[in-house]
């Protein structure tokens, strides 16, 4: 291990004995660094490290480890079926966010730290369509030709009052419902 390197982990221990005795009360991470904690990084590495050492280890992790080639989002990855469903992928991402004060201190002052954001590719398959001459094909366009664009929304106006309960929530039947003029509802 090269002395960078341990006077980081040395100055990381300290730092974080530091922090849970300096305040009891407050929590373990917030999203914001209070100011005793920027002071305390930044008097403590100054005394652990020096210019050359950080700009040394930054390459060094810059060489072992490339940025990452960011990909396009919500561009279609291709076609997956299960039979008769046919399915359209689409590329999406969530993105983590490190909100571990020490970390945002060390990077804000210029150090090398873990990535402060993650992002995590995944694919969603989207129902597309049906294959042609199948069961399933047959049934879905006979529902729809039966059904003339009607929708399963039961109510067009559903609200309570200000009064309510008192007064009864205002309701009127969606006459484009599927349930529209049927008998026994």
């Amino acid at each position: 291990m090269d002395p960078f390197s341990r006077s980081l982990k040395h100055a990381a221990a300290i730092l974080a004995l530091a922090i849970a005795f300096a305040s009891p009360n407050a929590q373990a991470q917030t999203n914001v660094v209070s100011p005793s904690i920027q002071a305390a990084v930044t008097n403590l590495l100054k005394r652990l490290t020096n210019e050359q050492a950080v700009a040394e280890f930054k390459a060094r992790l810059a060489k072992q480890f490339p940025e990452p080639e960011l990909l396009p989002l919500n561009v279609f990855t291709g076609w997956s079926t299960n039979g008769p469903a046919v399915y359209a992928g689409k590329r999406l991402a969530s993105t983590n966010y490190n909100t571990n004060p020490l970390w945002l201190e060390l990077h804000r002052l210029g150090y090398p730290t873990p990535p402060l954001t993650s992002l995590w590719y995944y694919t969603n398959q989207v129902f597309d369509h049906f294959l042609p001459d199948s069961l399933n094909n047959l049934c879905w366009t006979n529902l729809i030709a039966h059904t003339n664009g009607r929708s399963t929304k039961i109510w067009s106006i559903r609200e309570h009052t200000a009064s309510w309960p008192k007064q009864p929530p205002r309701v009127r039947w969606n006459t484009s419902s599927l349930m529209w003029g049927m008998k026994g509802l």
